[in-house]
């Protein structure tokens, strides 16, 4: 596909939240995502088998959010037993 180039506004806008945006049609219609080239590598790297690498970021992120899991919410979640 041929790219197509965006303001900056727009990209302050898609990459503010971490490099993964829904885009959608102005009735609110989900047509895709917009990911960043690293977060596309990763997914694609996923895809083909291989195991994406965790960042510092991810694990940053991750230590940042108070809410948490036990084995047996997961488990519920995943509709287990």
């Amino acid at each position: 596909m041929t790219p197509i180039t965006i303001d900056p506004e727009l990209i302050a806008k898609l990459t503010a939240n971490g490099g993964r945006v829904p885009l959608a049609a102005p009735d609110g219609t989900p047509v895709g995502y917009f990911l960043t080239p690293d977060r596309l590598a990763r997914l694609e790297t996923a895809a083909a088998g291989g195991r994406p690498e965790v960042t510092e970021e991810d694990c940053r992120r991750a230590l940042a959010n108070p809410k948490r899991h036990s084995t047996a919410e997961v488990l519920k979640l995943l509709g287990g037993k």
